[in-house]
């Protein structure tokens, strides 16, 4: 896709022409998750605002995000002057732009309830961590490691930042708000049984039907012919390998 996260549009960029630099991609492209790559091995870190859109799971920055302009591009510099992110803020503090919210495979919109931040505050963080394998700062945060990235959680404040390459990235993405927070405010001291369960084995499996159920769809379509691209992408997310599987089968552990 020749728009980035950002918004600027390559295919009219005298660089992408003459093959000097090319496409970072929408955030949740393909291409984008390249981009990361690349410029984590070149530079040791990628384009914060990418980085922050992936994460996110925002396609463009401008259009699908409720904090543009945010302190990415301010730090930045680029792509964007000042002037047009000063005029990008005025216009929407003009029209009193509602939040653009994320909407769920059933057409409703996605929001977390405060209720679920209330319950987490109520609970002792120390106790939380000594449960959930985190652990405490001092800063007051509660750092849970999930799929090879460290989140750090913040009850008072009620946000959550996910640490790359030194630099945190802010959370905005609801549904991933959502799991973190649930998963803290419901986690108890029962032992682990190390039971494997698919999705018919929950007790809940009728909702996992219709509008609902899990998109594999894209991850086939992605990966159905790329085993190799599939081993290293779950290596990145700090997969398991099963060997016994056919072509390519890997256990992931979401949370401790």
């Amino acid at each position: 896709m020749p728009t980035a996260a950002c918004g600027i549009n390559c295919d009219v960029c005298g660089l992408n022409k003459r093959g000097i630099c090319s496409s970072c991609g929408s955030g949740i492209s393909r291409q984008g998750m390249e981009k990361i790559a690349i410029q984590t091995k070149l530079f040791g870190q990628p384009c914060p605002i990418l980085a922050c859109a992936h994460m996110n799971h925002l396609e463009f920055c401008m259009r699908d995000c409720n904090s543009f302009p945010c302190e990415n591009f301010e730090n930045q510099g680029y792509p964007f002057s000042q002037g047009f992110l000063n005029m990008q803020r005025r216009r929407l503090a003009e029209i009193s732009t509602k939040a653009i919210p994320k909407i769920s495979g059933a057409g409703d919109w996605i929001v977390v309830p405060s209720e679920h931040w209330d319950n987490l505050q109520k609970r002792d963080p120390a106790e939380i961590c000594n449960i959930a394998l985190a652990q405490l700062e001092t800063t007051g945060d509660i750092r849970l490691r999930v799929l090879n990235t460290d989140f750090f959680i913040h009850p008072k404040n009620r946000s959550i930042r996910a640490m790359t390459r030194e630099k945190g990235i802010l959370i905005r993405d609801p549904l991933l708000e959502l799991i973190i927070i649930v998963y803290l405010t419901q986690i108890t001291s029962a032992p682990l049984r190390h039971e494997k369960a698919g999705v018919k084995d929950l007790k809940s499996a009728h909702f996992f039907q219709g509008p609902h159920e899990l998109e594999m769809e894209p991850v086939l379509a992605r990966y159905g012919n790329d085993a190799s691209g599939f081993r290293k992408v779950a290596g990145q997310l700090d997969g398991r390998f099963i060997s016994s599987t056919a072509d390519a089968g890997v256990v992931f552990s979401p949370f401790p």
